[in-house]
């Protein structure tokens, strides 16, 4: 876990990279092996709240550069009850809200995903 923002910075160079207004990442390898297990910990446990939240504000951006979009089904499903989908349409989709992240990791992992 980070501990402050500097720290977190620190840890980020040359794994992160700013363009403009972008964020890239550089070293994928190193993101996924040990910093965002890490920057997750962080933005659940730090004691400090600023550093949990550019704890959460690097994920997010990172999510971003990588192309990952948080998603819902909601517009879906109304669209299924107006009529305008058929009802026997369906998208697979897992909910992961209520699985804690090292689950949510495995299951990734055993789809091949991560």
């Amino acid at each position: 876990m980070y501990t402050s923002i500097n720290e977190m910075q620190q840890a980020l160079v040359g794994v992160l990279r700013h363009d403009g207004n972008t964020i890239l990442v550089t070293d994928e390898d190193t993101l996924r092996e040990t910093i965002i297990d890490r920057l997750v910990f962080t933005a659940v446990f730090a004691a400090d709240p600023a550093v949990k939240t550019q704890a959460r504000s690097v994920i997010r951006h990172i999510a971003a550069a990588l192309g990952i979009r948080s998603s819902s089904l909601r517009q879906y499903y109304l669209a299924i009850g107006a009529g305008a989908v058929p009802a026997t349409s369906t998208v697979p989709a897992i909910n992961l809200r209520t699985i804690t992240y090292d689950a949510a990791r495995i299951l990734f992992m055993l789809m091949g995903v991560a």
